[in-house]
């Protein structure tokens, strides 16, 4: 299934999308869940129930570099987990949109000084894809790049 049809942002508007679209990949079971642990102690596995597993499907042949998480959930625990998904996209726009005054200052400046960017791992070197963009697209600037500012530690 392709969803081509999602991507309605017009590129020639600018680099901020006016939309976005959270996808949550879902497998619905009528059924039993179990996850099952190695206990070192005991030299055994353990097997529990579960409501949910996650697996990370690395399968997409024009996105080979991604990975994605999808859920597995029991009928019988869906709506409960739908309440949480529901929760978790209201956290996430809240972060984006406190965010997105400084992504929009730091593209006009070319100054990434008003976005506080975390040295966590994050499977890449350098800028955030999305800053990475604004920064090619943006006024053309002298910038001090982030990759050589001095990280916590």
């Amino acid at each position: 299934m392709q969803a081509n049809h999602f991507d309605l942002n017009d590129p020639s508007a600018g680099p901020f999308p006016s939309q976005g679209i959270v996808v949550f990949p879902l497998i619905v079971v009528d059924a039993e869940i179990f996850e099952v642990h190695y206990e070192q102690p005991q030299d055994a596995f353990e097997i529990r129930p579960t409501d949910s597993a996650r697996l990370y499907w690395r399968g997409s042949k024009a996105h080979h570099h991604w990975i994605a998480p999808v859920d597995i959930v029991r009928l019988s625990a869906l709506d409960n987990f739908v309440q949480v998904r529901r929760d978790d996209c209201i956290r996430i726009l809240e972060k984006s949109e406190a965010i997105l005054e400084s992504i929009k200052t730091a593209f006009e400046k070319r100054s990434f000084s008003s976005i506080e960017i975390k040295p966590e791992p994050r499977g890449y070197v350098g800028l955030p894809p999305l800053l990475a963009d604004l920064y090619r697209l943006g006024p053309r600037k002298k910038v001090r790049s982030i990759s050589k500012r001095k990280r916590p530690r």
